[in-house]
């Protein structure tokens, strides 16, 4: 059933009305255009018309409501197609064998994925990281029985339990304050079709769009496909490299920007302005800081026609999400982020609060405790790393040969590159920000490329571009081999879960030793597809009572809740519940083992939570069995609680309890 859920998923929701879409605005393109954009307008019409609707009258996101959306896309186009073709020039790219390219970038995609399992995809963080939990809301209304989920690690499917209010803005305060509600909303739709076997969908989704758009701008200069597959293999394993997990909505995000910035570099008029413009938005839906490419788009576009066509189409596009802000926050432009600042410092003459800022905002350079630099040198070396010395050969050709085309492609990676460059540290999580900014590198590489492989270089573009291959691969590392930083007291933004183990000298020998290719390596392939064999849709089996349960408390919410659950021979416990490094450093993970005497299979339960009290309390029905009832529970704030409370047919007994990532007894 699995396969026939993906295939619904991605054929009936996104590449079935995105191909519509797609043959209405260009009736001739290449086979890679074709699957490229076929994805791009299946995502950027399909995921917001889907979850809007169901945002605004409070209702759950569900596999009909998605596939509704699609029809209603896919009818829209073929309308189109029937009563207002287009008459369009074929694109630039010649198709040739182009079919072996668009069947070895879906292949690589799907490698990428299948070999790489999504984190936070155990019981107990199944539903815990951003995107994650903005799922699990709006999947659900909060009154039903809750999700039921494969997990890999328990091996079974898992009961998730939560309740959640519906307003303000459907309950998603806490939750949005860490994620934004565009990844949100994408998230969502395979994990409504597949559960958790969704996290390895959208993980395939999210690379297939990034790689494909990244090979049609290698295509910009390249011809052969043989050599276009090579390059994007290569820039993919790099990307990946940068992206340091799966799922990680950064992917989602340049994968929209990589789009954007091919739209605005082919040529074309009205329509490939318009889509630019809503690809964007949704863009800008994922990731606020993607704004920042409008500057570029317009010195793009030129046409001041074409900004009005683009502005207005961006504006509508924004509107599902600045509706949702406003619903969730009470104002429509906000950034939870800017309300988190560490430290006030001066900056152009304004006071900021914000993380601790580098070089020139401070006297000199700095690097956080632990860490050999600040992200100013971190960062280049580690992308230096990432791609490899071939790579970065051919990307400094492409500065060469393409000069005078570099001002917008500075003015599009510039802002969020620079914005990362100037904190002093943030843990790998974050600095997958830099993805944003990769579009242009791949258009580059392909230009760069070309003329190395067509022989079309001048002595002087050698001499130049020699120089800079020796500047940048070899020279910046090997400057920064032995330099001693002062360190900065103050504290930095991190997570423990990313910190290195290393002394900071292996670290920094490690940065500034220049990688010849980029290297990919396999995580937990087997458990991987584990995930993926099971999916089915979460609400599919309301009635599981074997399931292992576990609950989710909703920010400063008291809960009740009445479950059935059977008495098993030994403790359920979550996976990893006493590994400090599988937990958040401020979550609470709670399992709560009760024992049972003389009773039947199943046992009625209340459990609740006050703020202050875990409750358990147990009804039985006479029987021959012994032995245990379990629940769990995540605390999605940093509750500070310390008594669990537990009766059996209203008598109090000693429970057995794990919290607090580490096993505890009472």
């Amino acid at each position: 059933m699995w396969l026939l859920y993906l295939f619904v998923f991605f054929g009936a929701c996104w590449l079935g009305p995105g191909y519509l879409v797609s043959r209405w605005l260009w009736p001739q393109s290449t086979p890679l255009e074709r699957l490229a954009t076929s994805l791009l307008t299946g995502i950027i019409f399909v995921v917001p018309l889907a979850f809007f609707p169901g945002f605004l009258l409070r209702t759950p996101l569900t596999p009909f409501s998605i596939l509704c959306a699609a029809l209603s896309v896919a009818a829209g186009a073929a309308i189109l197609i029937r009563f207002r073709p287009r008459k369009t020039p074929p694109c630039e790219t010649p198709d040739g064998r182009e079919r072996y390219l668009v069947l070895g970038v879906m292949l690589l995609a799907a490698y990428s994925a299948l070999t790489t399992l999504p984190d936070h995809s155990t019981g107990v963080a199944l539903f815990q990281p951003c995107p994650h939990q903005s799922a699990q809301f709006l999947l659900s209304d909060g009154r039903n029985g809750g999700l039921y989920a494969f997990d890999a690690e328990w091996g079974q499917v898992v009961h998730h339990v939560m309740e959640h209010d519906l307003e303000p803005g459907y309950g998603l305060f806490e939750v949005l304050g860490n994620q934004r509600p565009g990844s949100m909303a994408t998230i969502a739709q395979p994990i409504a079709f597949l559960g958790s076997g969704g996290l390895v969908a959208a993980s395939f989704g999210y690379d297939l769009l990034f790689l494909s758009f990244a090979t049609l701008l290698i295509t910009h200069h390249v011809r052969q496909w043989w050599l276009t597959l090579l390059l994007a293999t290569l820039f993919h394993f790099g990307i990946r490299d940068v992206a340091t997990y799966a799922v990680n909505e950064n992917m989602l995000a340049g994968g929209l920007a990589m789009a954007t910035l091919h739209l605005l570099l082919r040529r074309g008029h009205r329509a490939e302005t318009v889509l630019a413009g809503i690809a964007l938005s949704l863009c800008v839906g994922v990731r606020p800081l993607a704004l920042a490419y409008v500057p570029a788009a317009f010195w793009l576009l030129r046409s001041p026609r074409r900004w009005g066509w683009f502005s207005l189409a961006l504006t509508i596009g924004l509107i599902p999400w600045l509706v949702t802000q406003k619903q969730v926050f009470g104002q429509a432009f906000f950034h939870p982020a800017l309300d988190r600042g560490q430290y006030a410092q001066q900056v152009l003459g304004f006071t900021i609060t914000f993380h601790p800022l580098g070089f020139p905002f401070s006297d000199t350079l700095l690097r956080p405790d632990g860490e050999p630099f600040p992200n100013l040198l971190a960062l280049p070396l580690t992308h230096l790393r990432a791609f490899g010395a071939l790579l970065w050969v051919c990307i400094l050709t492409g500065v060469v040969t393409r000069v005078r085309r570099l001002g917008p492609l500075i003015l599009w990676s510039l802002p969020s590159y620079a914005l990362l460059l100037a904190i002093i540290h943030l843990d790998r999580e974050k600095l997958s920000y830099a993805l944003l900014s990769m579009g242009p590198i791949a258009w580059l590489l392909g230009a760069g490329a070309a003329a190395l492989y067509e022989k079309r270089l001048s002595l002087q573009q050698k001499l130049i571009a020699l120089q800079l291959c020796l500047a940048l691969i070899v020279g910046f590392p090997w400057l920064l081999k032995d330099v001693e930083l002062p360190i900065d007291s103050r504290k930095q933004y991190t997570n423990r879960r990313y910190e290195d183990p290393r002394p900071v000298q292996d670290t920094q020998s490690d940065l500034t030793t220049p990688r010849f290719f980029p290297s990919y390596s396999e995580r937990n392939p087997s458990r991987t597809f584990g995930l993926l064999s099971h999916g089915r849709p979460p609400q599919s089996d309301p009635n599981l009572p074997e399931a292992p349960v576990f609950i989710w408390r909703p920010p400063g919410q008291k809960f009740t809740h009445r479950l059935t659950l059977p008495i098993t021979d030994a403790p359920v416990v979550p996976p990893g519940m006493g590994e400090a490094d599988r937990l958040y450093e401020n979550w609470r993970h709670t399992a709560v083992i009760v024992p049972i005497r003389n009773a039947s299979r199943f046992v009625e339960a209340s459990v609740s939570h006050d703020g202050k009290v875990f409750s358990v309390d147990a009804v039985t029905s006479p029987g021959t069995l012994s032995g245990y009832i379990s629940v769990g529970l995540s605390d999605l704030h940093i509750g500070r609680w310390d008594t669990v409370r537990t009766t059996v047919d209203g008598n109090e007994v000693a429970p057995t309890v794990h919290k607090n990532k580490a096993w505890v007894l009472p």
